[in-house]
């Protein structure tokens, strides 16, 4: 910006001109300074239903039990489930970092949720049958 005074060789216009587009350079350059934050993590797992098992059923068991359950391991993941095909659902877990699921999954307090959780697993296992499993982490969100 410009106190008024023109710089010399240039008219006022175009010292207040040149004051403004340093400025905007200034802000521009400090409000795109990013930091660094850990990557999203996204799990993946492709699962076929079992012969007889109707969707719905899994989609009520996961709503009543997994959700739940995952809640109590940590509040901040996020489950979802697709339906690929008419046999085929893609269960996805969301977490704030790979940090932060190391951190949730080891311990003696994971150890217990373990314990816990696996007559869901049982449960799961007897509707659905495993078909593939990969994870990715989050460029853009």
């Amino acid at each position: 910006m410009t106190d008024g005074y023109a710089t010399p060789g240039t008219s006022p216009g175009e010292a207040d001109i040149a004051g403004l587009a340093e400025v905007r350079e200034t802000r521009l350059r400090q409000d795109h300074r990013v930091t660094p934050q850990p990557a999203k993590l996204t799990l993946y797992k492709r699962w076929r239903l079992r012969q007889g098992v109707d969707r719905s059923t899994v989609v009520a068991f996961v709503r009543g039990r997994v959700i739940p359950h995952y809640a109590r391991l940590d509040p901040q993941v996020q489950l979802e489930l697709e339906q690929l095909d008419e046999s085929t659902l893609l269960a996805i877990q969301r977490w704030p970092s790979r940090g932060r699921r190391n951190e949730a999954m080891s311990g003696d307090r994971f150890e217990r949720w373990w314990q816990q959780y696996l007559p869901i697993v049982e449960e799961w296992d007897a509707m659905l049958e495993f078909d593939a499993e990969w994870e990715g982490t989050v460029l853009i969100d």
